[in-house]
């Protein structure tokens, strides 16, 4: 039994495969004992120890040489998509947070510096994350948008727009964005602008990325 057990840590098995492998081992010597096949005395070969130890894999963050290449071609999507994503990015929250943002989610304090006040659902509370200069113009620029869109400030800081690129109307009109658009946008950009990974694949976005981008 040591013998196999070294011998499958010394392969390419993965550890699914020799948890697996011990898995079906273990259940046959069982069922050798319950039918008394074969008598291993009080000896127990396979113990709970033996398995092997599941690492656990990193967070899928986004490369800083996939990130540089978004940020270089983030102008090609629409401007309120394109503010989306620079405040995802910036502040790691999650896609239905950013997407249920006040119009008046910022405000600063007596030194000039500027939060971003919003709602955690899974927490059920608020949060308040300090921002940068950079963030706090992108969320101005985006409420001055909304205005002139809408005729006035409206519940949201990004609802969908009355027009799409295409000119066509959006059915959601001055509802949030629909998650599925957002990231469709976003992958649409990859592909046409050819952002790719080092393998020179073009690179697939998921909204959590962003979030464990943050916080990498």
């Amino acid at each position: 039994m040591e013998n196999i057990l070294y011998n499958w840590s010394e392969t390419k098995f993965k550890e699914t495969s020799i948890k697996r492998r011990l898995a079906s081992l273990r259940q046959y010597i069982e069922w050798c004992e319950d039918t008394v096949t074969v008598e291993f005395g009080a000896t127990r070969l396979i113990r709970d120890s033996d398995y092997p130890k599941e690492m656990k894999s990193l967070p899928k963050f986004i490369p800083e040489y996939v990130m540089s290449q978004l940020n270089a071609n983030i102008n090609g999507l629409h401007p309120h998509v394109m503010r989306f994503f620079l405040v995802l990015q910036e502040v790691g929250m999650r896609s239905s947070e950013c997407c249920g943002l006040p119009y008046d989610c910022i405000y600063s304090n007596a030194q000039g510096d500027y939060f971003i006040k919003y709602y955690q659902y899974k927490m059920k509370k608020e949060h308040v994350v300090p921002i940068t200069k950079k963030t706090e113009e992108v969320i101005k620029e985006q409420q001055n948008e909304v205005i002139l869109e809408f005729i006035g400030a409206t519940e949201l800081l990004f609802p969908t727009p009355k027009l799409q690129d295409n000119k066509r109307p959006y059915p959601r009109v001055g509802k949030a964005w629909s998650k599925g658009t957002l990231i469709k946008n976003l992958n649409a950009l990859a592909q046409e602008r050819n952002i790719v990974s080092k393998r020179g694949s073009v690179y697939y976005f998921s909204f959590h990325m962003f979030r464990y981008t943050t916080a990498t």
